[in-house]
């Protein structure tokens, strides 16, 4: 069954029956997008989803809203996932607006990580999804079950998928165009990205 209609909880657990459920983004939408999510329309903060049939096959991708998406996580046992603002100072929040005791209990995020987290987050925001099984999901789920590790080895992987972008853009193109469309967006900068592609003599699509 493709998954376009999660509504209800029965629906969810049939789907969570057929399908080995994977969290890979947590994202806030930004002013006046919107997105047609599995549970319906959703305008503010949303989760994308990679499931896998558990009996073999393609593995399939859907959009639904924060609320709906802690429903899936309660049922399959996962943590909720940090969300992506690009409108916050780090661009990183805390699920249900936890203050710092929770930040404090979080494993610490080694920079280059870190840069990695925010340059995926980015291109997903400006491509408004990946492909199920994306190299760019698998790093982000690297990164989050071991935060303190540098992932150097990722880095060059993500910068050719960068470079795959449809309209040729770099990664700063891509947030100046995001930017230009919703000018709260705070500017990033990648300067330990830059620096280990500099040292493996790789040109920079950031």
């Amino acid at each position: 069954m493709a998954i376009d209609n999660c509504r209800g909880r029965e629906r969810k657990r049939a789907i969570v029956e057929r399908y080995v459920l994977r969290p890979v983004v947590h994202a806030k939408l930004l002013d006046g997008q919107e997105i047609d999510g599995c549970c319906g329309r959703v305008t503010d903060r949303y989760y994308f989803f990679e499931a896998k049939p558990r009996d073999g096959g393609k593995t399939e991708a859907f959009h639904v809203g924060y609320d709906c998406a802690e429903q899936f996580l309660g049922l399959i046992d996962h943590p909720l996932l940090p969300l992506f603002n690009p409108l916050h100072e780090d661009g990183v929040g805390h699920p249900r607006g936890a203050g710092a005791e929770a930040r404090a209990a979080e494993p610490p995020m080694d920079p280059l990580n870190r840069e990695l987290l925010n340059a995926i987050h980015i291109v997903f925001l400006s491509w408004r999804s990946f492909l199920p099984d994306s190299p760019l999901s698998q790093v982000l789920i690297e990164i989050r079950r071991n935060p303190g590790k540098a992932v150097p080895a990722r880095v060059r992987s993500v910068n050719t998928i960068i470079g795959k972008d449809k309209e040729g853009r770099t990664l700063q193109q891509m947030i100046g165009d995001l930017r230009g469309r919703h000018p709260s967006f705070r500017p990033y900068e990648f300067p330990r990205l830059e620096a280990t592609l500099r040292e493996a003599n790789v040109p920079s699509n950031l």
